[in-house]
């Protein structure tokens, strides 16, 4: 039996035990009878549950792990019965943009509390996508090319040019870029994720949903603050503080702080280098100043990440790597994916990050409503430095900065009830600027290394014996038509690679200086009307207006000069300049073999794209605590202008529409014991963007799908408040897609058709505080994780490694244990409990080294910790 199914079989045994002490709660003989007849079992699935948690472990090794849990099992339910039963907290979201209970909201929201947050170990926005069925959090090479995904929409940044599906906030500040979501989340008080396109209150980018961040306010009068020091696996020091206390009787400051660092799970064989670590600093100043109608909030964050980021592993299976590492005396790629072991240029890679947010919140109570005002600016510069082939042999490198900035004002009035209406109207402006560009000589981002030409030279010698051999027999009438097929394919590949030995050189680069800018304004008006007291009606519209300019430049830069042979001269159609010695710029600059990379481009662009969204949606509450909700709603998102187009034709992409149609209800059930959440929803994406690996593996393409991408699908969400210290989250989304072209990127890639997870959050009391446990586990269904699909004429199988070509599933435990009164906590924590290897990206085959680029989702990291509340 394999290890993911001994832990669903240990998780789902645990539920069952919790359920029986809940059943028979009425008869403690009962209970603790039939539990020492299932005492050699219970200790059984213990015993496993320790040994895939904490195997080889070494501050796990003096702990008797085994008798504590046999300790909190028995002692379980003589502190279960002595108390009685209490409901689910209240949960109050901002995803209407003003304050309102989940539960009464027409939409799917899921909400992640502080302590939520807490027990659940979740640090980046990566970690919010290991515990949500509906949402998946991914990057590439680099985490400015991250996406994210909500109901199986979602556009991959790995094109500079392209903007996300989900729309990121911090402190309602909306975030241009994806990747600044994964940076260490700090001292937060609540995420909340809405499922569906969100046009009418956040309009850019929200067509698939919003992922909305806030964090901890200081409260004038209160003064409090934490510290907690973490240490784990990969050498991780983690320390986090903040403080917050008043300046006067209206004023309050809070500072926080993080420091994490960590040496990184994957090793370069090249130089045993760790890679995928990190060294991140977060610093943020917090103002709050409160009278009796003026509440002004405050934020400033310096965010600092030195990492290791991201290593890509491959495979020895292409005959440019086996050349190479024959000619060079390289130790080879092992055969292996899954032992956290690649091979790279030594020192690679790696990715830096500097950014600033800072915003201010001014709320004016008035006398019939809050009049809301919200400045913010964002700037950041990225840098990355990485591998460009995903080997160890020198065939070429790609160093780039990410430079971006931005600025936005909203201007909003949300009434109060004025007998059965209330309304919010608002206004935004904003402009961003984001760009990319080289960071080496003449602005070179890519570089070819120095084993490019050695190995190119060394294939094409390999092939002349055999390409003589069956000319020989071609000649002679003697070969079969297979050999003629074979003789062919050695030809064109002989060809390629003596243009190849003609024109490229090591040194030869691609400049590459790119800037987009869009300027944004838009008015907004969502009303509510309370037809009766049980029925509710609410409407909105938006108008939005983006202005959008490029300034786009690449050029591929040659040193010396060339003698131009016949064949290049007729190649550049210039066969008059045959046998003469010009310099390599002139002659080969736009005809570079290699441009395909990066189109030469230098030109400036603009456009205009305007777009009105509407919501609809009618509430009916059958009794105090069940709701029926009907809700319709659209979202547009801006066309933009491609890095690498090769054509005047292919520079321009277009915006998509997307619409949305759904019904649910919500229910508060068992005096809000039970809250049980179900939608089902039928949402349609024209013309969604997209992003791919040309056929060749040589750069990228930005394209328009053709078909509609649908989303037809239901989604379950329950929590269940067991026993007063045992509370259970569950939830599970499933989508058709309606299989549409594989090739159409209309299907439902990268994320999972089906997905669940499965929480429980228990504690008991012990030694003047309490013993605490939270169990987290996700399943994703399967999906194809490739980045093109697998029917893909240009996705070429990997011979002995078949599951490189079909879709795959994963699942992913998370667990915390420890104890904590109002002061102290100490824990211990475990992430990916299942210790499951999988690939969460693989690229198609590169263009220069012929191999599969292949990114490994985390390994199982443990930590223990100890914070301090005051």
């Amino acid at each position: 039996m394999g290890s993911q199914k001994k832990i669903r079989i240990i998780f789902y045994n645990y539920i069952l035990y919790m359920f029986l002490f809940y059943k028979y709660s009425h008869s403690f003989v009962l209970i603790y009878t039939a539990f020492l007849c299932n005492l050699s079992k219970l200790f059984i699935l213990i015993t496993n549950l320790v040994k895939y948690l904490t195997k080889g472990k070494l501050f796990m090794k003096n702990l008797s792990i085994y008798s504590f849990y046999l300790f909190v099992l028995i002692l379980m339910p003589i502190n279960i019965f002595a108390q009685e039963s209490v409901g689910i907290e209240e949960v109050i979201v901002s995803a209407t943009k003003t304050e309102a209970n989940v539960q009464d909201i027409p939409m799917v929201v899921d909400v992640l509390t502080a302590d939520q947050i807490e027990d659940m170990n979740i640090v980046t926005a990566i970690d919010i996508g290991n515990v949500l069925p509906t949402l998946i959090v991914n990057y590439n090479i680099n985490p400015m090319n991250a996406s994210m995904r909500i109901r199986g929409i979602g556009t991959s940044q790995s094109d500079a040019s392209l903007e996300s599906d989900v729309a990121l906030l911090v402190d309602g500040v909306y975030l241009n870029k994806t990747g600044l979501g994964l940076n260490d989340l700090v001292d937060i008080e609540r995420i909340e994720v809405l499922q569906g396109p969100q046009g009418t209150l956040y309009g850019k980018n929200s067509n698939a949903g919003v992922v909305n961040i806030t964090t901890m306010r200081p409260v004038v009068g209160d003064t409090n603050g934490f510290i907690k020091i973490e240490d784990g696996d990969y050498a991780q020091k983690r320390v986090a503080a903040g403080m917050s206390f008043g300046l006067t009787d209206e004023l309050a400051m809070r500072i926080t702080a993080n420091i994490n660092e960590s040496e990184g799970w994957m090793t370069n064989r090249t130089d045993n280098r760790k890679a995928n670590g990190v060294d991140d600093e977060v610093i943020a100043l917090k103002l709050s100043y409160v009278n009796d109608d003026l509440n002004v909030y405050f934020v400033h964050t310096d965010i600092s990440k030195r990492s290791t980021c991201c290593a890509v592993d491959s495979l020895n299976t292409s005959n440019q790597t086996q050349a190479g590492y024959v000619l060079l005396g390289i130790t080879p790629a092992d055969s292996e994916y899954d032992n956290y072991v690649y091979g790279a240029n030594a020192g690679l890679p790696n990715f830096n990050l500097d950014s600033t947010l800072t915003s201010i919140n001014v709320e004016q109570e008035l006398e019939n409503g809050t009049l809301t005002w919200i400045l913010a600016k964002n700037d950041y510069l990225a840098s990355h430095h990485t591998d460009a082939d995903f080997t160890a042999i020198d065939f070429a490198t790609l160093d780039r900065e990410l430079p971006g900035d931005s600025i936005s004002n909203e201007l909003r009035f949300s009434s109060n009830r004025i007998s059965n209406m209330e309304y919010t109207i608002g206004a935004i402006w904003s402009q961003s600027k984001y760009g990319e560009r080289g960071t080496l000589l003449d602005d070179a981002a890519l570089t070819i290394g120095q084993h490019y030409i050695p190995i190119t030279n060394a294939l094409l010698t390999g092939l002349m014996p055999s390409i003589t051999q069956l000319g020989t027999l071609a000649a002679q009438g003697l070969a079969t038509q297979t050999q003629l097929a074979t003789l062919a394919g050695l030809q064109s590949t002989a060809t390629q690679l003596g243009g190849a030995l003609a024109t490229i050189q090591a040194g030869d680069r691609i400049a590459q200086d790119m800037t987009w800018s869009d300027e944004t304004a838009a008015i907004f008006g969502r009303f509510t009307s309370h037809i009766s007291d049980t029925l509710r009606v609410t409407a909105g519209i938006r108008y939005t207006r983006e202005e959008k300019d490029a300034d786009l430049y690449a050029q591929a830069t040659l040193d010396g000069n060339i003698t131009l042979s016949s064949a290049i001269a007729n190649s550049v159609n210039q066969p008059a300049l045959a046998g003469q010695t010009l310099p390599r710029q002139l002659i080969l600059g736009n005809s570079w073999p290699l441009s395909a990379l990066l189109a030469n481009v230098d030109d400036d662009f603009s456009r205009t794209h305007s777009a009105t969204t509407w919501s609809l949606s009618a509430q009916k509450d059958l009794s105090d605590g069940v709701m029926l909700y009907a809700a319709a709603s659209t979202g547009s998102k801006a066309g933009g202008f491609n890095t690498n187009a090769v054509s005047a034709d292919t520079i321009e992409f277009f915006g998509s529409e997307t619409s949305n149609y759904e019904i649910g209800i919500k229910s508060r059930l068992m005096d809000n014991r039970i809250q049980l959440n179900a939608t089902y929803f039928d949402m349609e994406t024209e013309q969604q963007q997209g992003v791919t690996q040309s056929p060749t593996g040589l750069g990228t393409i930005v394209f328009n799908s053709d078909v509609p991408a649908e989303r037809v699908g239901y989604d379950i969400n329950l929590i269940a408040k067991i026993l007063p210290n045992l509370t259970l989250n569950a939830g599970y989304v499933n989508i058709d897609d309606n299989d549409p072209p594989p090739l159409a990127n209309a299907e439902n890639r990268l994320a999972p058709d089906e997905a669940y997870n499965v929480g429980l959050s228990h504690f008991f009391p012990f030694a003047n505080g309490m013993i605490f446990s939270r169990f987290d586990y996700k399943y994703d269904g399967e999906y194809s994780n490739g980045s093109k699909p697998f029917a893909d004429p240009s996705w070429l199988p990997v011979a002995g490694y078949p599951d490189l070509s079909r879709e795959t599933d994963n699942e992913n435990l998370n667990l915390k244990v420890g104890w904590r009164n109002d002061e102290w906590e100490i824990a211990y924590s475990v992430k990916n409990a299942t210790d499951e290897k999988y690939l969460r990206l693989i690229l198609i085959d590169s263009g220069l080294s012929g191999v599969k680029g292949m990114l490994p989702a985390a390994p199982e990291i443990h930590t223990v910790s100890l914070n301090y509340k005051f």
